[in-house]
């Protein structure tokens, strides 16, 4: 795992999710833009935003909480959004099966915290709560616990099936490698003739 996803994690692990982006971008936000677009001039911030916006719309929201509340640290979780997604156009460029694995782990992720934060909520709602009186709640709270232990299923499962996919085509490199080695090893006495010939411009 890169160093950009290790962190790349630990953003999605600490956000404080919500369900939608403000309607319009106050001046803070937009002056953070700017002062990127100028700090990463190989990007276009508007691809950026694009990508989060339909990638990962919470990660552009906890950007903006921190422009409010954490103005020093805004910067800092700007350029990690920045360099996050260098990385992943890289990927795309280079290996588009393992991006858009990629894509996939990330939207993931961003379900399962959110599904996360909301039976916080709702066991928070509920603790001083009659369940008589709250029957919905009560349901809607175990439908979402079923569902949270459904996606971590599902994505232990599709992190085993990727590592399985990586393991078996480092094995095929391995054995073609042993195989060229071995051919190498079968042509020994010719490699070292050419290799003479060349060097004297004379027989072995």
């Amino acid at each position: 795992m890169s160093n950009w996803l290790i962190i790349f994690s630990g953003i999605l692990i600490s956000l404080s999710l919500a369900f939608s982006l403000p309607a319009q971008e106050s001046a803070a936000d937009a002056k953070l833009w700017e002062a990127s677009n100028q700090r990463n001039p190989d990007l276009s911030m508007q691809d950026v935003k694009a990508f989060y916006q339909e990638y990962a719309p919470d990660l552009l929201k906890e950007l903006a909480d921190n422009v409010r509340q954490l103005p020093d640290q805004a910067a800092g979780f700007m350029q990690q959004l920045v360099d996050g997604y260098r990385d992943l156009q890289k990927i795309r460029k280079e290996n588009p099966p393992l991006y858009k694995w990629q894509l996939q782990r990330l939207g993931n992720e961003v379900k399962i915290r959110r599904t996360a934060k909301e039976i916080k909520q709702l066991e928070e709602f509920l603790h001083d709560k009659s369940a008589a009186d709250e029957s919905a709640r009560v349901l809607e709270l175990h439908q979402k616990k079923q569902e949270l232990k459904k996606m971590l299923e599902e994505a232990f499962l599709a992190s085993q099936q990727h590592q399985q996919i990586e393991i078996n085509r480092l094995e095929a490199e391995m054995n073609m490698l042993k195989q060229l080695l071995e051919e190498r090893k079968a042509s020994r006495e010719l490699i070292l003739q050419e290799q003479y010939r060349k060097l004297t411009n004379s027989e072995w």
